[in-house]
């Protein structure tokens, strides 16, 4: 699995998934696409289109998926 960012920020209120998750790459120095990789699942197996999973978010910001 992947590992927990080491800063912890929680998703300002209404920020939208994808920039919450660009403004953690930033603040954590690492491309977008890497951080993207690791939040996100392929729509369908033959699919190069990505949507974000909640259970790896949480899993990298240590942030309950329900929030």
């Amino acid at each position: 699995m992947h590992s927990r960012l080491p800063i912890a920020v929680a998703p300002a209120q209404h920020e939208t998934a994808a920039s919450y998750v660009t403004r953690l790459a930033t603040l954590h120095g690492m491309p977008f696409g890497e951080l993207w990789q690791q939040v996100s699942r392929p729509r369908t197996p033959e699919s190069q289109a990505r949507f974000i999973a909640a259970d790896r978010l949480a899993a990298v910001t240590g942030i309950p998926e329900e929030h």
